[in-house]
């Protein structure tokens, strides 16, 4: 096959590279796949899709270890990071799951696996929703890359992103055009073997069958539990709102109006378990000498000035409401520690 027909790119098992696989395939190319582990906490359970994906297409499929090479890189998606975080997919805190350099690396390899199986593209499966968070999946990099593959492999090598101009909602609408078995796909970040539900990852896969009227056919851990966190719960309601009032399908309409009832059932019970929190917090703030009160005091203070200036100067509406939630919390923490101070003047 002339080697302009023969493309390389990296499989996870996720839902777009899975869908630019099923898309390059019907585009006439000969694929092969690369997949890599890194250290991430969804790496597991990716494999396995990927191997699933890759054996029912028949396409030829390698797994390549990288995690002694990203040990040390700080990032929320790896085993060595914090925790995953809930919310909307375009969340600023969404940016905790960057991992630095890294599709520069696969890229890289990718290029060399294409040299010597004389391919003559390696695709990415970037695509818009990516934009916002990722500085590695944006227009400027992806064109950069191009140039840099290209000259690297004499000239030999191009970059290709099918989905660069398209978001989530789009790609579920190819894939489903094109019959992609998403049953055996897997997105979430979390490293649990259910999808979470509420990771921005999730959240945005759940928007695009959602968008495409069509139910997601794997199961989520949440689909029961609800939100597990104040955080979460606030992007939802504000992600259901502002659709339920652009939203002119009655039927729709009725089911944001069921799921927003929910979501505020499921708000009033984890306020109701941070009061029960906080009330434990407060008798060990009891046992705070004088010093540790004023620090604890200081500390408060602090937080709050800069929870308040970040408020001042946000304008996304969403992320408005999470630090006034959060700006609540400081202050009633505040005005506990401010109480124990005055009634130990008092003594």
């Amino acid at each position: 096959m002339d080697r302009r027909r023969k493309v390389v790119m990296g499989l996870s098992g996720g839902m777009d590279s899975s869908t630019m696989l099923a898309y390059l395939l019907n585009m006439g190319y000969e694929v092969y796949c690369l997949n890599f582990t890194y250290g991430s906490k969804h790496n597991k359970y990716e494999i396995k899709s990927a191997e699933l994906i890759a054996d029912h297409y028949k396409v030829p499929y390698r797994l390549i270890d990288l995690t002694a090479a990203f040990e040390g890189f700080k990032s929320n998606l790896l085993l060595s990071g914090g925790e995953i975080p809930e919310g909307h997919y375009t969340d600023e805190t969404m940016s905790k799951t960057v991992v630095p350099g890294r599709n520069t690396i696969f890229a890289s390899i990718m290029m060399g696996y294409a040299e010597s199986v004389d391919a003559g593209k390696i695709a990415l499966g970037v695509h818009q929703g990516d934009h916002a968070i990722y500085p590695d999946c944006r227009q400027d990099y992806v064109k950069a890359l191009d140039t840099l593959v290209y000259l690297a492999s004499d000239r030999k090598v191009e970059v290709i992103a099918p989905f660069l101009d398209t978001d989530k909602i789009g790609i579920c609408r190819v894939g489903l055009d094109l019959n992609v078995p998403y049953e055996l796909t897997r997105t979430c970040y979390k490293d649990q073997e259910k999808s979470c539900g509420v990771c921005g990852s999730c959240r945005e896969r759940l928007e695009a069958f959602e968008e495409n009227n069509i139910d997601d056919p794997i199961p989520y851990e949440n689909q029961e539990q609800g939100f597990q966190t104040l955080e979460g719960v606030n992007t939802a309601l504000a992600i259901l709102k502002d659709k339920i009032t652009s939203e002119t399908n009655v039927e729709r309409i009725l089911k944001y109006s069921e799921d927003i009832k929910k979501l505020e059932k499921q708000k009033l019970k984890l306020l109701d378990d941070e009061k029960t929190q906080f009330k434990s917090s407060s008798t060990d703030y009891d046992n705070f000498n004088s010093n540790r009160l004023n620090q604890e005091k200081i500390k408060l203070e602090n937080e709050l000035v800069k929870k308040t200036n970040q408020l001042d100067t946000c304008r996304k509406a969403k992320n408005r409401e999470l630090l006034k939630v959060e700006i609540n919390k400081i202050k009633t923490k505040l005005l506990e520690v401010e109480k124990i101070i005055e009634k130990r003047r008092n003594m």
